[in-house]
């Protein structure tokens, strides 16, 4: 080498989609988004007549019973 060189190492929080579903009986809103991970997301499930809300899952794990769920995205 001939000469000096400064090399800056530069990071930025990972992001992740935070989408949600409703199956058949519902709807789900809030997330389908991009989030930092660190941050705070709300989901919001809501029945129909008839129709009963029984979790929020991730593949086969139930993570809440609450239809109004806050979760941080990691």
């Amino acid at each position: 080498m001939e000469s000096s060189i400064t090399l800056t190492a530069r990071f930025e929080k990972k992001k992740f989609a935070v989408k949600v579903e409703a199956q058949t009986g519902g709807v789900a809103s809030g997330g389908n988004e991009e989030a930092e991970a660190g941050s705070e997301i709300t989901v919001t499930a809501t029945a129909n007549e008839g129709y009963e809300f029984t979790g929020w899952y991730e593949g086969s794990e139930k993570k809440s019973t609450e239809a109004v769920y806050t979760f941080t995205v990691e």
